[in-house]
């Protein structure tokens, strides 16, 4: 069987990356990717002072939650092929919110249902599946990406 070299390189870059991947090493990646993107917000000069600053702290609200790798949730065959997403109150170009339901099978924090029920827009959460996380890399990517959206949502509002 022939290889290409770019099969190979993913083969081998697969291989050396492969590390377990631990609740507590997603939660410091979450803070770190946190303060990166409020960081990036902070600097930027695209907008005045009052948007960078609100913008900033509402990253800094930015909930996690790590569906555990035994949950029941990983049969469901639609559940299974998710790395993560965002869940959060988007905006129209009018400022009009649109809401996203949660899902209460995946996100079984009671306080943290509540905490979005009672004020989503303030409350956004970001949802890895720790079991289809493949390696440190791509979490690193996955969790930039989410607040990402978070981030592009309140910019846009």
């Amino acid at each position: 069987m022939k290889l290409s070299r770019k099969q190979l390189s993913t083969i081998i870059e697969n291989y050396l990356l492969l590390e377990k991947i631990t609740e507590d090493f997603i939660r410091s990646e979450f803070s770190s990717a946190v303060e990166k993107i409020q960081q990036e917000i902070s600097s930027s000069g695209k907008f005045d002072e009052v948007v960078r600053s609100s913008v900033a702290k509402q990253i800094a609200k930015s909930h996690l939650y790590i569906v555990p790798k035994d949950d029941p949730i990983y049969d469901n065959p639609e559940s299974s092929r998710y790395e993560g997403f965002a869940l959060h109150v988007k905006f129209d170009n009018e400022g009009v919110p649109k809401g996203e339901k949660l899902n209460a099978n995946i996100i079984k924090d009671s306080e943290l249902q509540q905490k979005y029920i009672s004020n989503a827009v303030s409350n956004p959460i970001v949802v890895i599946f720790e079991k289809n996380v493949k390696n440190k890399q791509e979490l690193k990517r996955l969790i930039l990406h989410e607040l990402g959206h978070i981030k592009n949502n309140f910019l846009k509002f």
